[in-house]
């Protein structure tokens, strides 16, 4: 699982760390999904988001970019609540 630390919310990207992030207890804020990125495993996701209650909203590629500096993001982020230690 990918997460970045940066401003005041964490980040993860990736489709099968944001799956698991699904599947865990943390809190998720929202979920952001590149434009055109619907089908497959991307499909699973927003569904999954969509019955926990978690906004997701579509961006452009360039803003997932941006995000994650550099990382593979997949055509999808989710910002989290910051984790407890």
């Amino acid at each position: 699982v990918l997460f970045r630390s940066e401003i005041s919310e964490d980040i993860v990207f990736g489709r099968n760390a944001v799956m698991e992030l699904l599947g865990s207890s943390r809190t998720i804020n929202k979920i952001l999904v590149a434009e055109g990125q619907k089908e497959g495993s991307i499909g699973a996701i927003i569904s999954k988001a969509k019955e926990q209650g978690v906004m997701v909203q579509t961006v452009q590629r360039a803003k997932l970019n941006a995000i994650t500096q550099g990382g593979t993001h997949q055509g999808i982020v989710a910002y989290t609540s910051p984790f407890a230690y």
